[in-house]
């Protein structure tokens, strides 16, 4: 039986950064990123830490969620972050991170606002 690691020990160094919510778009609120080294022992004691501490995990795609209620991003630039997750090639990839960029609402953003009708 292998003994437990205190975790008040020091046993690893991580990088911390802090997003502020005027800095970044999506998500459009404060965040925290930790970067550690990639041992599963070491990760492990730090997310259980981190969540003892108050912090929580986030749901798959609540950033995205967020920063589209929120107006930062619209519907088309919430459904390409879903297509670069599941693109399978590089040409699926560049697309998406196009439409992610709001390419195709600028295409249809005079269309939808009547812009050339007659």
């Amino acid at each position: 039986m292998r003994p437990e690691l205190d975790v008040s020990e020091r046993i690893d160094e991580a990088l911390v950064t802090w997003f502020a919510r005027a800095q970044t778009p999506i998500p459009p609120e404060d965040v925290v990123e930790i970067a550690a080294h990639g041992s599963p022992v070491v990760l492990d004691l730090l997310l259980r830490r981190a969540l003892g501490m108050g912090a929580r995990l986030a749901e798959a795609g609540e950033f995205t969620q967020r920063a589209f209620l929120a107006g930062k991003i619209d519907l088309t630039q919430a459904e390409a972050v879903r297509d670069l997750i599941r693109g399978a090639d590089a040409s699926q990839v560049r697309q998406a991170a196009s439409q992610m960029g709001g390419a195709l609402s600028r295409r249809v953003g005079p269309v939808k606002h009547g812009v050339g009708w007659s």
